[in-house]
């Protein structure tokens, strides 16, 4: 559902508006106050974004449609569990490309024996800006296409991803720093 709640609280929280010095061309005169341009998002959005959308290829893929499962603790190194073509003595990489506004973000993410690293790129031009490496992540499905559990950097995460056409939304909470 679309809503223009976090709109309205700029608005009201406004300087001009909170004086009552409000007219009918109040949000022109305001108009890059109101609508700034978008800035990078935290890097851990596109990753849990690329986590799911290969969560639902490799669910696709393996024809793993209910229950509850962890969809990476599948051996990586098996020919029946790639995504890519064969591969010897080297761990599987899958890019993910992304585009948030008028940033365009890819998150490469590698297969290891017991858990996948990621790291998300900013990509300008020819230029590749890392933004972020989470070497180790643990991750752990818990719904049809809703839901990725697990632990990003010694950081437990808690998520849930919607896919609606071509685009994903993702919420995340940040629940307990945990050493590993």
């Amino acid at each position: 559902m679309n809503t223009n709640i976090e709109f309205l609280k700029k608005v009201i929280s406004h300087p001009e508006f909170i004086k009552g010095d409000v007219e009918t061309g109040f949000i022109q005169k305001n108009y890059a106050q109101l609508f700034p341009p978008l800035s990078l998002p935290n890097p851990l959005l596109p990753a849990i974004a690329a986590l799911s959308i290969l969560d639902k290829e490799l669910t696709k893929s393996l024809n793993l449609n209910s229950g509850k499962y962890s969809s990476f603790t599948l051996d990586p190194n098996s020919p029946f569990t790639s995504l890519e073509s064969f591969r010897v003595n080297n761990s599987l990489v899958k890019h993910i490309n992304l585009e948030y506004g008028s940033f365009k973000l890819e998150v490469q993410v590698t297969f290891n024996p017991d858990s996948l690293s990621l790291s998300v790129v900013e990509l300008e031009g020819k230029n590749r800006n890392v933004l972020a490496t989470y070497p180790k992540v643990s991750i752990e499905k818990t719904a049809e296409n809703v839901s990725l559990k697990g632990i990003i950097n010694g950081t437990r995460i808690s998520s849930n991803v919607v896919h609606v056409a071509d685009k994903i939304h993702v919420f995340y909470n940040v629940r307990i720093k945990c050493n590993l």
